[in-house]
C-alpha cells in the first residue's frame, strides 16, 4: 500500500507541476511573449502597446504614398511567440520628400528624384551663366512632401543665345531680346523691307553670348 501511495503522490506532484508550468507559460510569465498586432497604428500608438509588455521597439521608415505615419508591417509578425528575444521592428510609412538637387547636373537630379519615387519629371530651361545642364530650381521645392504621381519640374540652365527675331516688328524683337537676358540696339540698313521689320541681327540667331550682351537689330532705313 505504501509504495502505491508514494506513486500516487508523485503522480499528483508531477501533474501539479505540469499544470503550473503550462499555466505560467500560457500566462507568459516565461518563454517570451506573443506580439500584439500594431499594423495600422501610429508609431506612438504602437510603442504604447508594445513597450509596456517589455518589447524593445526599433523603427524602420519607408517612403510611401499611402498610410503616412502608420505602421505598415512588423517583424516578427503579429501573433508570434518571441521566446527570450523581446525585440521587434515596426516599419512606418513616411511621406516622400523632394531631395536636394539644386546645383546638380540634370542627369543626377533626375536620378535622385526617381530614387525618391518620382514618376513625372518635366524640364524647363532658363538662360543662365551657370554651366549648361545645371539644375537652378525644383518645384515643389527641396524638402517638400510629394506623392509619386505629382509633377516635379526641374529648371535647368542653358546658355544665353541670340533669339531668332528676323521678320518680327522692331518692338517685338526688342522684347524677345530682353526676355533672353540680352540688350538690343537698332541700326538702319540700306535695304528694302517693311517699315520697322527686323532684317537681320548681329550676332546671328543661335549664337551663344554672355549675359547682357548687345544684339544689333537691323531694320530698313
Amino acid at each position: 500500500v505504501r509504495p502505491l501511495a508514494v506513486i500516487l503522490v508523485a503522480v499528483a506532484l508531477i501533474a501539479s507541476a505540469a499544470f503550473v508550468v503550462k499555466y505560467t507559460y500560457e500566462s507568459e510569465y516565461w518563454g517570451g511573449k506573443t506580439l500584439p498586432d500594431v499594423v495600422g497604428k501610429t508609431e506612438t500608438e504602437a510603442r504604447s502597446t508594445l513597450s509596456p509588455l517589455g518589447f524593445a521597439v526599433s523603427v524602420n521608415e519607408v517612403p510611401s504614398d499611402d498610410n503616412v505615419g502608420k505602421v505598415i508591417s512588423m517583424s516578427p509578425a503579429a501573433g508570434t511567440r518571441t521566446g527570450d528575444d523581446l525585440s521587434v521592428t515596426i516599419t512606418v510609412a513616411v511621406a516622400r520628400t523632394i531631395p536636394s538637387v539644386v546645383g546638380q547636373s540634370q542627369a543626377d537630379a533626375k536620378k535622385a528624384l526617381y530614387s525618391a519615387g518620382a514618376e513625372n519629371i518635366s524640364i524647363a530651361y532658363q538662360n543662365s551663366s551657370e554651366a549648361e545642364g545645371t539644375v537652378l530650381a525644383v518645384d515643389p521645392s527641396e524638402g517638400s512632401a510629394f506623392v509619386s504621381t505629382d509633377q516635379i519640374t526641374l529648371t535647368v540652365a542653358q546658355p544665353f543665345k541670340v533669339p531668332d527675331v528676323v521678320g518680327l516688328s522692331l518692338s517685338d524683337a526688342e522684347k524677345a531680346v530682353k526676355d533672353a537676358g540680352l540688350t538690343s540696339t537698332v541700326s538702319y540698313a540700306d535695304e528694302k523691307g517693311d517699315e520697322n521689320e527686323v532684317l537681320s541681327t548681329s550676332p546671328e540667331a543661335g549664337i551663344e553670348v554672355s549675359e547682357g550682351s548687345t544684339v544689333t537689330l537691323y531694320v530698313p532705313a
